[in-house]
């Protein structure tokens, strides 16, 4: 992650305005710090946004492609997504040394709140998924389009792209136990489902609820920096994030299938992977808070969140283990 305390990025942001032809007196505020920082830009009644990117997380090409297909998906105008701005010499980015900047529109909005009232939400993000599903299924993509994978080896791996979850401090051996169950669970169910264009193709990636925008009616998706190639229902499964344990998940997991169907068909295969896809999610962010643990999102959660992964863990173990049992693996 980013760590602003070793970087000026306000300094750094308001060197590059110019870029964008904005004026250097611009207010600049932090919203967000993960992976990348998110900042707010305001000039006279206008609004941006401008991102920084990791250094070392992804390739030029890699985030030129999340560009590309984030501007594909406005002109296609099936979901609202922020506009890119291009800077004044044609760029998608702008390179700041280590660093790379790109600059949106600002979506007026606010966070879905995880309460019974996000059922009717869920129901509009399965038509949205869907969408965007259908769109990278018959995109066209560009020469060098570059997106990571995200499978059980990059997700939860000993190597995984976030972090290993087997590293994380404070684990008892009981609970470790469950986990390392859990995981190889997980490698055995994972290694079961077909990549092909039905199943699995470009995602988003993260359409948490901290990357949705309510306002009014309308619902609009964000931060496409985590998009690439994985299993349809894995967009499904990144909803819930933080949240797998909420009770409402069920109603959630239903109004999300039956907004998708009405835009693109949930085959039996998809609908069993997703049980699988919710807690490999789960072991993934239980890696990234320990690895980005300086993040406010791992300040407030951290310290209950890996107890909950483990109980979790047994859950899904009592579940899925005698599916298992009939296929003729032994877990």
């Amino acid at each position: 992650m980013i760590n602003k305390a070793e970087t000026d990025l306000p300094t750094l942001i308001r060197n590059n305005l110019a870029c964008w032809d904005i004026p250097k007196s611009a207010r600049i505020d932090l919203l967000t710090i993960s992976e990348n920082a998110t900042f707010r830009v305001t000039f006279g009644d206008e609004t941006r946004i401008i991102r920084v990117y990791r250094p070392s997380y992804h390739q030029n090409d890699e985030i030129l492609s999340e560009l590309l297909w984030l501007q594909a998906i406005e002109q296609s105008g099936i979901v609202t997504v922020p506009h890119l701005f291009t800077s004044r010499s044609g760029q998608l980015f702008v390179e700041a040394g280590i660093f790379r900047l790109a600059c949106f529109s600002f979506i007026r909005g606010q966070e879905p709140q995880a309460d019974k009232a996000l059922v009717r939400r869920f129901f509009e993000l399965g038509k949205i998924s869907a969408k965007l599903h259908r769109q990278s299924m018959n995109w066209v993509r560009p020469e060098r389009f570059i997106r990571k994978h995200w499978t059980y080896e990059t997700m939860i791996g000993p190597n995984a792209i976030w972090g290993d979850w087997r590293k994380a401090e404070n684990l008892r051996p009981a609970d470790r136990e469950i986990l390392e169950h859990c995981d190889k669970t997980l490698e055995f169910f994972s290694s079961t489902f077909p990549k092909d264009k039905a199943h699995y193709g470009l995602i988003h990636g993260d359409l948490r609820l901290a990357n949705l925008l309510i306002d009014g009616k309308n619902l609009a998706a964000i931060d496409f920096d985590d998009c690439g190639f994985s299993w349809f229902g894995l967009d499904l499964a990144n909803a819930l994030s933080f949240i797998e344990d909420n009770p409402f998940v069920p109603s959630y997991i239903n109004a999300w299938l039956e907004g998708y169907g009405e835009v693109m068909p949930v085959n039996r295969e998809m609908a069993d992977m997703i049980v699988h896809l919710i807690m490999m999610r789960r072991l993934q962010l239980t890696a990234w808070l320990e690895t980005h643990n300086q993040t406010p999102t791992a300040k407030k959660l951290r310290k209950t969140f890996l107890q909950g992964t483990v109980e979790l863990a047994r859950t899904y173990l009592e579940r899925v283990t005698p599916l298992a049992g009939r296929s003729g693996q032994r877990l």
